[in-house]
This record gives C-alpha cells, structure tokens and sequence, in this order.
C-alpha cells in the first residue's frame, strides 16, 4: 500500500480540485447581456453640414442635430435642413484728396517718403499723411526716400 500512497494521494487532490473549481466557476459565472438588433432607419444619423459660397451668401444643408452659429448669431435650418447666411458687404475704397503740387507724401508716425502714386504711398492712412512738393522738403523735415 505504501507503494500506492502518493499516487492515490495525487488522485485524491486532483478530484478535489476539480470540485472545487467547478463550485466557484458556476458561482462567478456572470450572466450573459441580451444584445437587440435595429433597423437602419431607427439609428441615429451623425450630423453633417454641407457648406457652398453664392456671392454674397452661404447656402448650406444639414443632417442630423447641429447647432449652427455665425459669430454669436445662431442659425437656424427650415424643416429640410437647408440654411442661408447674408453675409455684410465690406467697401474697402478709400478716397484721398492730395493737394495740389504735392508729390511726395509721409506718415506722421513714420521715417520715409514715398511717391504720391507708389504703392507705399497710397498705403499710408489719411489721417497720418504729410505732404511735400519736393525731395528737399520731404529730407528737410526729417524723413528719407522709401
């Protein structure tokens, strides 16, 4: 018997094993979640917006919910989702009076003179325009050729 012993007692452990593992793995089980199918149609669509340019204009459509706000100004779409936006007209023609004679002009806040009629000149704000009728009046008072 003593040749039998270790072997029996590894039988014995094994089956032992086996029942207690079978108790706890019933009692840890989790129960299973039931998983529902839907069509296509009920699921929610993902919100798009489609945005095109017309003169002065947005023209857009939308699907799905979506806030749409231009600055703080919240747009709201028609029943098919399409929205419209105006957008305000910007003039960016300024008209500047030179006196007559004058063909340099300088800003008052700057260092350089410039042609009348070049493309720096024309650039300075009239508010801050000095006029000169020459080269020498315009380095007279201070500024250099642009």
């Amino acid at each position: 018997m003593s040749r039998f012993a270790p072997l029996l007692v590894l039988v014995l452990t094994l089956i032992i094993g086996m029942f207690i593992g079978s108790i706890l793995t019933v009692r840890l089980r989790l129960p299973r979640e039931s998983l529902t199918l839907s069509s296509a149609a009920s699921t929610p669509t993902i919100p798009v917006i489609t945005i095109g340019r017309l003169g002065n204009e947005i023209k857009g459509q939308t699907t799905g919910d979506v806030r749409i706000f231009a600055g703080s100004k919240e747009i709201i779409p028609d029943a098919s989702g399409a929205f419209r936006i105006t957008l305000p007209t910007w003039t960016t023609d300024v008209t500047v009076t030179v006196p007559t004679g004058m063909r340099f002009v300088a800003s008052k806040n700057g260092k350089r003179f410039y042609p009348v009629l070049s493309a720096a000149g024309s650039a300075i704000a009239p508010a801050n325009r000095v006029y000169f009728a020459t080269k020498e009046e315009a380095r007279a008072a201070g500024f250099s050729a642009g």
